[in-house]
């Protein structure tokens, strides 16, 4: 059992309480006790008389907890409150979302409820709840991830499910991903093609850590091999080789468009993996520059780009590719989000 010591407030309520000889007088001091929402544990105590010299904490449900869980969350105005206390109450309890269910009507112990209120009080602050795990699926495979690293989308993964089938299809081989991050879109071609050989890249030391732990645990390092280097320098492009596929998710951000963001991405998530700088289409035009000289016969650029941006991105892959077909894919949202351009 868990103790704590009563404040001087409290022994004051227990004194009156014994004072009170009649049930008029009692009731008075129950009605004040409640508006000042002392829990019920700590009232039941009061009633009966308890010395408040330590007072017990009674047992507590599993799903109480993440009753109060949530409501904590909703009050400090967090986002899909209900999933971050389930995914946190998941994580301190080491089950998955069945187990926890069924696990509902179970007692917590006092170790696991601390700490659930301890992440509980860090989501209130907008941290992401995948940095709080340390993890988050993408694609049918586990990554790790922290503040080092963007937190994959689920708009990526359906870049991945398009690229896949344009790469089965045409029975590409060497792939080039520029902003390697957690190792997302690369791990995920990997764990998904037998045969590819595959370069990713980013200018961030620490991503790349990240990166390269993710497909160790993936079981996926031999296929890929990660480099640090900035693709913004025209001596990488001279020095990188040939491929079927140059794939992308830039940062793309609008330095304007970062101050509306979410606290969660904009506090905690990396900037530079966000915000490109001043012009949010760098990357894109620096990469189709170079891409037909770095393309094989019949290879593509595939891009993931940001709200509003396709028509931007369209141009610049036409002045930089004009031979080449273009295709615009929306996501699920009906959103354009992939652009892919491909030699002829």
């Amino acid at each position: 059992m868990a103790y704590r010591e009563v404040s001087p407030g409290l022994r004051k309520f227990q004194r009156n309480i014994n004072r009170s000889t009649d049930a008029i007088g009692k009731c008075a001091i129950l009605v004040v006790v409640v508006l000042n929402r002392v829990s019920p544990r700590l009232l039941m105590a009061l009633m009966a008389k308890i010395p408040l010299d330590y007072i017990i904490d009674m047992p507590q449900k599993i799903s109480q907890l993440l009753h109060d869980g949530i409501a904590r969350l909703q009050k400090a105005g967090v986002s899909e409150s209900e999933l971050s206390a389930r995914l946190l109450l998941q994580h301190v309890l080491k089950k998955k979302r069945i187990q926890l269910q069924l696990a509902y009507s179970e007692i917590a112990d006092d170790n696991a409820i601390e700490e659930y209120y301890k992440l509980i009080d860090k989501r209130c602050n907008h941290y992401p709840v995948q940095y709080i795990v340390g993890e988050v699926e993408f694609y049918n495979i586990k990554l790790k991830v922290n503040e080092h690293v963007l937190i994959p989308r689920p708009e990526t993964e359906e870049l991945i499910e398009y690229l896949l089938n344009i790469i089965k299809e045409r029975s590409y081989l060497r792939i080039l991903d520029i902003g390697a991050g957690s190792g997302n879109i690369a791990i995920s071609l990997a764990a998904n093609l037998n045969d590819a050989i595959i370069t990713s890249i980013d200018i961030s030391n620490d991503a790349l850590i990240v990166a390269k732990d993710n497909a160790k645990t993936n079981q996926v390092s031999p296929k890929i091999k990660f480099i640090q280097a900035d693709c913004l320098s025209d001596d990488f492009w001279s020095s990188i080789g040939r491929f079927d596929v140059i794939v992308s998710n830039p940062p793309y951000v609008d330095k304007t468009d970062y101050e509306a963001l979410q606290p969660e991405v904009k506090l905690y998530e990396p900037k530079t993996a966000l915000v490109p700088g001043d012009d949010p289409f760098v990357f894109y035009e620096t990469i189709a520059r170079h891409a037909e000289s770095s393309l094989n016969s019949q290879g593509i650029v595939c891009f993931e780009i940001g709200f509003g941006q396709a028509e931007q991105i369209e141009n610049i892959i036409r002045n930089a590719l004009p031979s080449a077909s273009l295709e615009i894919i929306n996501d699920l949202s009906g959103i354009p989000r992939i652009v892919i351009g491909r030699l002829c």
